[in-house]
């Protein structure tokens, strides 16, 4: 009788238990998205600007041609991201003297290795492959064991820099006049940007990751596809995982996302405020790896940690509004077809819109 009460309790207890666990990993979620966007701040003043999305050095190996090496608005170039501009920030300087020492000077400018290849000219493997613990949800159960690209380890990163509520190709090109959000290539946008508030407009979300083996969850994963364009009618997107995960045999989930922890592409590293957090993740196309529909998404049960440009964080319910999920993205300025969540991911749209 006495082990059947013991029984009993604990089995009352361990959910208690696990419930306090989690709310101790939601909160060190919390701080470490603050800590990001303090960060980002931090550069802002030595700066005058916030990094941009998806810049740095050009790149060259063997495989790319001059042609391709000298045009700064190729898809190949300059794809390194604001994880890897704040490293001074996060008290991680020699973390960022590493990367500088990678950096090779040639007559087309300084160059270096891309962020998801660790073997090519100059690279310090260790540079990309060692966890930075401040990058880490700790809810999320793949993130201390390293991403693989190809046969090359890669730290990972949980938290995803905003591209707003704009899912076109041109989020890639640089000097596009088409940005919504506060992060765009090669280009540096500052507090002045802003013009719906920095507490309306977010900076940094989460995005989960997954391990390298095939999973549908939509959780971590993003499907590649041809044929849709989703751009004009994001529920195209959203059909494919509504179930929690993707479906169609001819749909077949990347997992790149969050395994290069200072990427800078879209879909790799970024997300977008058009489908609800926890929905799916789609590219347009096989390999442009910038056309993308890239949601929040979280291992906290029922939304996302979200950081707002004025350091202030909230957990926003998948169930958001969203506006119209079949109504075509909107211009530069204007406000967001996309309900709440739209608005909050745009920079310059008129909207003073916040849970």
């Amino acid at each position: 009788m006495v082990i059947a009460i013991i029984g009993a309790l604990i089995a009352l207890l361990l959910p208690a238990v696990q419930a306090a666990r989690e709310a101790a990993r939601r909160m060190r979620c919390t701080n470490n998205l603050k800590q990001i966007i303090l960060a980002c701040h931090n550069y802002h003043d030595t700066n005058q600007a916030f990094p941009c999305g998806r810049g740095g050095p050009k790149y060259y190996h063997s495989g790319d041609s001059a042609t391709n090496f000298n045009n700064l608005d190729t898809t190949r170039n300059c794809q390194w991201g604001p994880a890897l501009f704040i490293l001074p920030f996060i008290e991680m300087s020699v973390r960022y003297d590493q990367f500088r020492s990678m950096l090779q000077l040639s007559s087309s400018g300084f160059y270096c290795a891309p962020p998801w290849n660790t073997a090519d000219r100059g690279a310090i493997a260790e540079f990309y492959s060692v966890t930075i613990p401040a990058y880490l949800c700790p809810s999320d159960p793949f993130g201390t064991a390293p991403g693989m690209i190809g046969s090359r380890p890669h730290a990972r990163n949980s938290y995803a820099h905003s591209y707003a509520d704009y899912i076109d190709d041109n989020l890639r090109v640089a000097g596009n006049s088409k940005r919504r959000g506060l992060f765009s290539a090669l280009q540096w946008h500052s507090m002045t940007d802003c013009t719906d508030g920095t507490s309306n407009t977010i900076l940094f979300a989460e995005r989960c990751t997954q391990p390298d083996s095939g999973s549908r969850s939509i959780r971590g994963t993003a499907i590649q596809f041809g044929g849709t364009n989703f751009a004009n009618n994001p529920s195209a997107c959203w059909q494919y995982g509504k179930t929690g995960f993707y479906v169609g045999a001819s749909l077949f989930p990347n997992e790149e996302i969050g395994t290069m922890a200072f990427d800078g592409r879209p879909f790799t590293a970024g997300f977008t405020t058009v489908l609800a957090p926890n929905s799916s993740s789609c590219i347009f196309g096989s390999a442009t790896y910038g056309w993308a529909a890239t949601c929040a998404t979280s291992y906290h049960a029922g939304g996302v940690n979200v950081g707002f440009t004025d350091g202030s964080i909230t957990f926003v319910s998948e169930s958001i509004d969203t506006g119209s999920m079949t109504a075509p993205q909107p211009t530069n300025g204007g406000s967001s077809p996309y309900g709440v969540w739209g608005a909050m991911g745009s920079a310059n749209g008129g909207e003073n819109q916040r849970l």
